[in-house]
């Protein structure tokens, strides 16, 4: 799952291994309590939906507002991964693969 980080709104996409988008439109979420658990509900959701065991979650640490959100679904036990800027915005790297794809690497 990629996770566009925002100040006041966040966005998350769930793909699979494959590349497939699982989703129909992005999971909208507050930067409080309640939109993370309401991402955690629908990552949950998600993955008894597609039999998935595993959730690995894919963010930019853009300025400091990844923090949180990032250390909250580590203590639900959900892997996480940072990128920098220049890796996501990376020309090599989005040449290699669509942007859908970027946090399965």
């Amino acid at each position: 799952m990629g996770i566009d980080i925002a100040k006041e709104k966040h966005a998350a996409q769930a793909i699979n291994f494959r590349g497939v988008v699982l989703t129909k439109r992005p999971i909208l979420f507050s930067y409080d309590l309640a939109g993370y658990e309401h991402l955690e509900q629908s990552i949950r959701k998600l993955q008894k939906m597609h039999g998935m065991n595993d959730v690995d979650v894919g963010l930019e640490s853009t300025g400091h507002y990844w923090f949180n959100i990032a250390n909250w679904l580590v203590d639900q036990g959900i892997d996480v991964a940072t990128l920098t800027r220049k890796l996501a915005h990376s020309q090599d790297l989005t040449k290699k693969a669509r942007s859908t794809e970027i946090f399965t690497l």
